[in-house]
């Protein structure tokens, strides 16, 4: 499950061995599942908050000093909105409270690898699709998120693309494009063509459907896309 883009991932616990087993662990996971990374460690929740970087998933402890953890949370999600947060704690009695920071998962100390991996996996799954892409209409700039692209066709020297019912353009090859769509989500179905499996509604013997539009499908590509489809729909959906 690669992912194309660095994921900025920050551990905050306030105790070192704590930290550092969590990180272990993590970097583990991130290397066997391809997906690039930089994490970051923090002892507290004031350095934390201190801190510039633009911290995209957060395992984040419930008790520490000065700053509870819950407050971090909240004031996280104030400045950085997009952040994923995993609640990591072996508190039970707190399980309610964490709900003000809506998690993205809970983990428990001491921490077991398969948790760890299904909150990466969880995280990878809810923001796959959310990189933008700039397009043009009428000569006006636009960025659309990605997941919101239903399909793109190729003509001479440009590309159209279907996306929020509206129909944009850019002046590059199909191919040049297709390196920065997310391929966990865009499959080239025809020398043509490239659709986003989130919009495919059926796959046929010669064509990929996609809401009301048919999309010729390559002789060569129909085994393929039929196993990369089912993938999607066990990952993804």
């Amino acid at each position: 499950m690669q992912m194309k883009n660095i994921v900025k991932i920050a551990v905050c616990d306030d105790e070192e061995g704590i930290r550092h087993s969590l990180i272990d662990v993590l970097k583990k996971i991130l290397e066997k599942e391809e997906i690039l990374y930089e994490v970051y460690e923090f002892s507290s929740g004031v350095e934390l908050l201190e801190s510039k970087e633009n911290i995209q998933l957060l395992f984040l402890d419930m008790d520490m000093p000065g700053i509870d953890g819950i407050d971090v949370g909240m004031k996280i999600k104030e400045t950085n909105p997009w952040c994923k947060i995993v609640i990591a704690s072996g508190r039970e009695d707190r399980f309610k409270e964490t709900y003000k920071v809506k998690p993205l998962r809970f983990v428990s100390k001491p921490f077991e690898e398969e948790e760890i991996r299904e909150a990466i996996l969880a995280y990878v799954v809810v923001t796959v699709g959310t990189e933008k892409l700039e397009v043009f209409k009428q000569r006006q700039s636009f960025w659309i998120r990605q997941r919101d692209i239903r399909y793109i066709a190729a003509y001479n020297g440009y590309v159209e693309i279907m996306a929020n019912d509206e129909l944009y353009r850019k002046d590059v090859s199909l191919s040049q494009l297709e390196q920065n769509l997310e391929k966990e989500i865009f499959y080239k179905v025809h020398k043509s063509y490239i659709v986003n499996f989130f919009w495919v509604t059926k796959l046929e013997e010669k064509e990929v459907i996609v809401g009301k539009i048919r999309l010729p499908l390559s002789r060569r590509q129909r085994k393929d896309i039929k196993e990369a489809y089912m993938q999607f729909d066990v990952k993804y959906r």
